[in-house]
């Protein structure tokens, strides 16, 4: 079922989280450009289509995983119905046809920011960001032979999903956030985000995530937590890890981090080394 495409009231000055949460509660999600091209193409193909290789289309863009989950929450379910633990679960429940039905011809963000490309610079960046993040986190799932390998992919993959709908539907005050952040050098993205929007991005995303009932299995990797389990560990190191390796491996968290990762994986310093230089 598609949603309606609402005037999302964007607060223009710092604002509480349940402000934000409500504010993006129904809020159009569009897709990018390259994943709409890739399911017209994989369309003509229906009646000889792999689900696999839809499943690829879908788990190569944030904003549809992200759309797919929300969508796939409200669907009606029978008593014994389980909910799908993830993206690729749902569009499983879904079937092709009724996929291709319900998400061609989708806005693109492209379409959304033609007159803002400032905007989609930004939101680019956090894309390749979480598709940095995706490939670190599955990576390391992989070497420690982790059934959920995926479900970690997926995890990171939107991990900066609410950054990605503020470039969107809020280019002017994500514009303000980063003038604030490269106006004091050190100063931490989540403290200017709570300056200029008075939330963290990062938490507004899992009260989204909450709202919109996403899987749980999604939620218990996503959460921050004291101690976390290891596969959560290794979610939470990727996302710092893609962040700080951004533009080099210059940054002075790296050493610590790889450290980290050495004891998650049971790998020797230089082996860890190889490992990330390969996956990022």
């Amino acid at each position: 079922m598609r949603h309606p495409t609402p005037i999302a009231v964007i607060p223009t000055c710092p604002a509480e989280l349940d402000t934000w949460s409500r504010a993006l509660a129904d809020v159009e999600i569009p897709i990018l450009s390259h994943t709409v091209a890739r399911i017209e193409q994989a369309a003509i193909q229906v009646d000889d289509l792999d689900l696999t290789v839809l499943s690829d289309v879908v788990g190569s863009d944030p904003l549809l995983t992200v759309r797919l989950l929300r969508e796939a929450a409200a669907w009606p379910r029978g008593p014994y119905a389980r909910a799908p633990r993830s993206a690729s679960e749902a569009l499983m429940l879904m079937g092709l046809r009724p996929f291709f039905s319900a998400y061609r011809n989708l806005p693109t963000v492209q379409q959304r920011l033609i007159d803002h490309p400032d905007a989609l610079e930004g939101l680019t960046r956090v894309v390749v960001r979480d598709y940095r993040a995706a490939r670190l986190a599955h990576g390391f799932a992989t070497h420690l032979d982790d059934p959920d390998a995926a479900l970690l992919h997926e995890v990171a993959l939107i991990n900066d999903f609410a950054e990605m709908l503020l470039w969107i539907h809020a280019p002017d005050l994500m514009q303000r956030v980063r003038a604030v952040k490269h106006s004091r050098p050190g100063l931490r993205s989540h403290d200017a985000q709570r300056e200029v929007l008075g939330v963290d991005l990062h938490a507004l995303g899992h009260r989204l995530m909450e709202d919109w009932k996403f899987p749980g299995a999604l939620l218990r990797l996503e959460a921050p937590c004291p101690v976390c389990p290891p596969q959560a560990r290794m979610v939470e190191l990727a996302v710092r890890l893609a962040r700080h390796t951004r533009s080099d491996w210059t940054h002075p968290d790296i050493a610590a981090e790889t450290k980290e990762a050495s004891e998650l994986l049971h790998l020797s310093l230089g082996a860890t080394r190889n490992l990330l230089k390969r996956l990022v």
